[in-house]
């Protein structure tokens, strides 16, 4: 895939029968970052709309190794995410799975902002 898409693929020996693979993009690389970015997460979410699926879980995508800078990733994750209830029949649940207290902490303070308007 290329930056900005998702595909699917079955879960093997995971506990999830489907895995959403996302190809976030390189900050700083990929021309048009925000916007592939954004793409990830509306591609992931219509394949589980595609599938009748309930629920999507996401880590911080193209943070870490991408470099893609964890403050404007949260926004547009949660921007685009948030954008979106309505387009949604199957999917009822949406997690943000992260590792670090760190990111955690600025996902809830981005939550609040997005939330409030």
């Amino acid at each position: 895939i290329e930056p900005g898409e998702a595909a699917m693929t079955g879960g093997h020996d995971l506990p999830n029968d489907h895995i959403v693979h996302c190809l976030g993009p390189r900050s700083k690389r990929d021309q048009s970052e925000d916007e592939l970015l954004a793409a990830c997460y509306d591609h992931a979410l219509a394949l589980t709309e595609d599938h009748d699926l309930q629920s999507i879980g996401f880590s911080a995508l193209s943070t870490g190794s991408l470099g893609y800078p964890i403050d404007e990733a949260i926004e547009i994750a949660l921007r685009t995410v948030w954008s979106r209830p309505d387009e949604l029949e199957s999917v009822d649940t949406v997690r943000f799975v992260l590792f670090l207290d760190d990111d955690r902490e600025v996902y809830e303070r981005h939550l609040s902002i997005v939330a409030d308007g």
